[in-house]
This record gives structure tokens, sequence and C-alpha cells, in this order.
């Protein structure tokens, strides 16, 4: 390999590698878009623009216009006509830089998104942006799925909100106090009398009672904890 075709070899795997990640980036904005990964979107866009912009600078080859794009591709096996490259252009799938030219890089990403080969062959990048989206889909389906069967197993009351839970029992820990306290001050006259002591200490054994009652309620009034909380 000549040292051109090296440098061109480094340059297309860089655009490659920081394509994926702008790829990568817009694909998790689209399933979470979230303020971190909308930045991270716009930080990767920025870095492609920039590498492209640098290596056009640099020599890269451009195309004056979509028609010498439709002659490189037609030469190169790409199915491609004049109506369809415009009706892309017009779709934004090929875009010319801000001197209205195209350069080598962008029309060689179009190709490989959104044509195909004369000869039926498939282009390994381009299947790996296939792969990539239908992945994607198949994320997007499995959770609207999932979602869905949350929803309904709601609705027929197999799930119960982990607050309606909580509050629910609360409320029992507190009717249990109430009847445990309350137990304890009737029964301890007839706890001492059964077994013959001395009715002056009431009142002590009525502070030691309650304090059992609050001991075996400690656990049972903790809040509820799911699994991503619990201590290793």
């Amino acid at each position: 390999m000549t040292n051109a075709s090296t440098i061109t070899a480094t340059l297309d795997h860089e655009e490659t590698r920081l394509t994926k990640q702008r790829d990568d980036a817009l694909a998790l904005a689209k399933h979470k878009p979230t303020k971190v990964s909308l930045k991270a979107l716009k930080k990767a866009e920025t870095e492609l623009s920039a590498f492209r912009s640098a290596r056009e600078s640099s020599g890269e080859q451009t195309f004056e216009s979509l028609m010498d794009v439709v002659t490189f591709l037609d030469v190169e096996g790409w199915k491609i006509s004049k109506s369809s490259a415009y009706e892309h252009k017009d779709a934004g799938k090929i875009r010319s830089n801000t001197s209205g030219k195209y350069s080598l890089s962008i029309v060689q990403e179009y190709a490989r998104q959104h044509l195909q080969r004369k000869d039926g062959s498939v282009d390994p990048e381009a299947t790996g942006l296939q792969t990539r989206k239908l992945e994607e889909e198949i994320r997007r389906i499995s959770s609207d799925a999932n979602m869905r069967d949350l929803k309904y197993r709601k609705e027929q009351g197999e799930l119960i909100p982990r607050e309606h839970v909580e509050v629910e029992l609360a409320a029992r820990a507190g009717d249990l106090k109430t009847h445990l306290d309350a137990s304890v001050r009737s029964a301890a006259t007839r706890i001492i009398k059964l077994v013959s002591g001395d009715i002056q200490k009431v009142p002590e054994l009525i502070s030691f009672m309650l304090g059992f009652n609050r001991k075996v309620l400690d656990n049972y009034s903790r809040p509820i904890q799911g699994p991503d909380e619990e201590e290793e």
C-alpha cells in the first residue's frame, strides 16, 4: 500500500469511527432524549462535521454538482438515476458543503445508506448500519410492549403502585400499634394478678410491654425498598 493509500485508509477509518459515534449518539438521543444524550449527540455531530471540513480543506476529492455525483456513483457500481438523486437531495439524504460541493466521504456515506449495488452485493458498513437500525427498532418495540403489559396488569389489579403499598402498610402499622398499646394497658393488671404480683408495679409493667411493642413494630413500619436499593 502506498503512503497516499495509507493516509486515505487512516482518514476513512477515523471518519467511520466518528460516523458510528454520531449514529450511536443519535440512536440514544431518540431512545432516551435527556439533556446528557442530546449534549452527546451535538458533540458527536460537531466532531464529525469538523473532521469532514478539515479533510475537505486538506484536498479530499469533491464533486462540483449533483450530476457529477450521479456519474461517479454509476461508474462505481451503484444503482442511481438523476431523478432519484434529486429526490434524495430534497429529502436531505445527501447534502453539499457550504461551497455547494459534495465531498467524497459524504457521497460514499450517502451511497452506503441509501443506494443498492448493481450486482446485488451488500456493503459491509451499510449492513452494520442496517443492523444497528434494526436492533434499535427491536428495542423500541420491546420497550413499548413491556409498557403496554405493565399498564394492562395495573388495570387488571395485578400491580399496585409502590407508594400505595407504603401508605397502606404505614396505616396498618398505625392500627396495629394502637391495638397492641390498648391491649397492654388493659391486660397489665390481670397479668400481675395471675402471677400474684405487686399491683403497685403496674406502670412499670406497662412501660416494659409498650417498649416491647415498639421493638416489634420497628421492622414492620420501615419503608419498603426495591431490589436496586437493597444493601449488598
